[in-house]
């Protein structure tokens, strides 16, 4: 069947799921395929001041630009960027004033901050974007008078870089929080505090367990096999698999929010205990939680 005579609706789930440098060769087929194909191109966006090696070595192919080519476009009336649905920026790259106004379709924002900040009318436009579900900010970044009220699920970095004691009370921030993490085990304090903020959230914590409270609804996952950009993509990228994780036959992997779902579910219902130490973030270690990831018949 010619491409022009494919559905549209199909030819875009089948195009959402292809490599992701074949969506610029889309996005040259015709006029009804360009639009479609530069959104599925900046759906997932890095800004970076530096290499993303994660992100483009092995033929991973998603886009990764500096922090002046990321404001030039977004600069350009109707350019594609502007749609961008899952942004991170790695280190400090900008201050990100009139980013968010002009980002308005943003589901999930990771800001990996090392030295710079964004100044309080960057933060308080965060209010202003409807469908921001997912935020990753640096621990030690503060939003006073800020209320992000669509934001359910909060990871915060940075913990290991902590001097202070971190504030319980920035999860007023999220009225509709149903999850917290930590980049690493910040004091016991902040994990009971984050226990108590709600009977149902559920608390994650990378890295190795030393000491905290004993909870259901902890977890702590260890860095066994993926990195946070590749957990990252992981979530946002429906259909995309890395190549290690399809070597191992693999029909899908498990993001960091998704296995720390399946473990408190599964202690819920008396199928596990609360930990005594931390849990491998490879699914093929919990086989009792991920029957069928492989691809073998059964």
């Amino acid at each position: 069947m010619p491409v022009g005579e494919i559905p549209m609706d199909v030819f875009m789930c089948i195009a959402a799921i292809a490599h992701p440098d074949t969506w610029l060769a889309l996005a040259q087929l015709n006029q009804a395929t360009r639009a479609e194909a530069l959104d599925l191109q900046y759906r997932a966006l890095c800004v970076s001041a530096g290499p993303m090696d994660t992100l483009t070595k092995d033929g991973v192919g998603f886009p990764c630009m500096d922090p002046l080519t990321f404001g030039h476009l977004l600069e350009q009336e109707n350019h594609p960027i502007a749609r961008v649905r899952h942004l991170l920026f790695s280190a400090w790259v900008m201050s990100f004033d009139g980013v968010f106004e002009r980002c308005t379709g943003l589901v999930s924002l990771w800001i990996d901050d090392d030295g710079g900040g964004a100044s309080s009318a960057a933060l308080r436009a965060l209010e202003a974007l409807p469908l921001l579900r997912e935020l990753t900010l640096p621990v030690r970044w503060r939003l006073n008078g800020v209320s992000l009220r669509a934001v359910t699920h909060l990871f915060l970095c940075g913990v290991e870089k902590l001097v202070c004691e971190w504030e319980p009370a920035t999860l007023s921030t999220f009225p509709s929080l149903t999850h917290v993490g930590f980049s690493c085990e910040p004091q016991s304090s902040a994990m009971e505090a984050a226990l108590a903020f709600s009977d149902t959230l559920r608390v994650l914590v990378r890295g190795r367990r030393r000491q905290g409270p004993a909870s259901p609804r902890l977890v702590h996952l260890s860095w066994t096999i993926m990195d946070p950009y590749v957990d990252w993509l992981l979530r946002f990228v429906p259909g995309w698999m890395p190549a290690w994780a399809c070597a191992r036959g693999l029909r899908r992997s498990w993001d960091q929010w998704t296995l720390c779902d399946a473990i408190v579910s599964a202690r819920e219902r008396g199928e596990l205990q609360a930990e005594q130490g931390e849990l491998s973030n490879d699914v093929l270690d919990h086989p009792e939680l991920v029957a069928g990831v492989r691809g073998e018949r059964k």
